[in-house]
C-alpha cells in the first residue's frame, strides 16, 4: 500500500479537473513510494522535496499537494490508522459522503470480500468527488487474494449505481494505456505480458444510488442472453403469424384487412 508514480499521476489527472478538493480517505495507510527528487507532477519546491526523504508515510505529501483532511481506515492500528475498521463488513453511516477523493493504493486485492470493501469506498465518495484506485492487474499473483481485470470497474461504476467512468488505464513499467470499455467496443479486453501491471482506476460520483441494487454482469455474457432473448422473442412473433395464417386459411374465407361487408 504505497504512493508511487502511478498515484502521483492519477491524482494531478484528478487535480487538473477540479482544484477545490479538500477531503482525502485512504484504504490502507499509505507508504511514500517514490523518491521526492523523482516527483513531478505538483509544484513542490525543492525545500519541501528534501523534507519528504525522511517520511515514511504519504501523508504530508497529500497536505503539500492541497488536501486539508487526510484520514486513513485500516483492519488494525499497527500503522496507526485514523479509523479502524474491517473493509469486509459495511462502514458506518458517519463515514459516508464524507470525502472528496476516496484513494485505494493497493489494499482492495487484499480483501475477501471485495464486492462490500469497493461498495464501501463508493459510499465514502461526496457527491461530485472521486474514487481513485491503484491496484493489481497482471502477473502479481501470490501477492493478495485477486488480480483485477478492467471490466470489472467498467461494471461497478455505472451510472446505476450513481458514478460515471473517468478512465480505466494499465500501467507497465510506468507506461500508461487507457483502456477501452467492453462493453463500448463489444469485445473482450485482453492482453498478455511479462512484467507487473497495475490498473489505476478513476471515477466520480454523480449522485446517490443504491449501489449494487442489481447484481454487475460482464459486459459480452449481457449481450449473449440479450440476443437470446431477442431470438425467443422473434420465434414467438413468427408462431404466432404463422398460427394467425392458419386461422385465416381455415375459418375466414374473406380477410377484413382486404373486404369490407356489404350490409343487406
Amino acid at each position: 500500500m504505497g504512493v508511487e508514480y502511478n498515484a502521483l499521476k492519477a491524482l494531478s489527472l484528478i487535480e487538473s479537473k477540479n482544484k477545490s478538493l479538500k477531503d482525502l480517505a485512504t484504504i490502507g495507510r499509505q507508504s511514500l513510494q517514490i523518491k521526492a527528487n523523482k516527483i513531478s507532477f505538483f509544484n513542490l519546491s525543492k525545500k519541501d522535496k528534501e523534507g519528504l526523504n525522511k517520511e515514511k508515510f504519504a501523508d504530508r505529501l497529500f497536505k503539500m499537494i492541497g488536501f486539508n483532511t487526510v484520514h486513513s481506515y485500516d483492519f488494525s492500528n499497527y500503522e496507526d490508522a485514523d479509523f479502524v475498521h474491517d473493509m469486509n463488513t459495511p462502514i458506518e453511516d458517519i463515514h459516508k459522503e464524507k470525502y472528496d477523493i476516496v484513494f485505494d493504493g493497493g489494499s482492495l486485492e487484499h480483501i475477501f470480500n471485495f464486492p462490500i470493501a469497493i461498495k464501501n469506498c463508493m459510499e465514502m465518495v461526496k457527491t461530485e468527488g472521486y474514487f481513485m484506485s491503484v491496484t493489481t492487474c497482471n502477473n502479481f499473483s501470490g501477492h493478495g487474494f485477486y488480480q483485477f481485470s478492467p471490466e470489472l470497474f467498467f461494471r461497478v461504476f455505472t451510472e446505476e449505481n450513481g458514478f460515471e467512468m473517468e478512465g480505466v488505464y494499465i500501467s507497465e513499467k510506468n507506461k500508461w494505456y487507457k483502456v477501452n470499455d467492453p462493453e463500448s467496443i463489444k469485445s473482450r479486453v485482453t492482453f498478455k505480458n511479462n512484467y507487473e501491471t497495475y490498473i489505476i482506476v478513476i471515477a466520480k460520483k454523480i449522485k446517490m444510488a443504491n449501489i449494487f441494487e442489481k447484481t454487475p454482469q460482464q459486459s459480452d455474457y449481457v449481450e449473449c442472453w440479450k440476443k437470446e432473448e431477442e431470438r425467443k422473442e422473434k420465434n414467438v412473433k413468427k408462431l404466432i403469424r404463422k398460427t394467425k395464417q392458419m386461422y385465416n386459411k381455415l375459418f375466414i374465407k374473406y380477410d377484413k384487412k382486404f373486404f369490407t361487408k356489404i350490409k343487406k
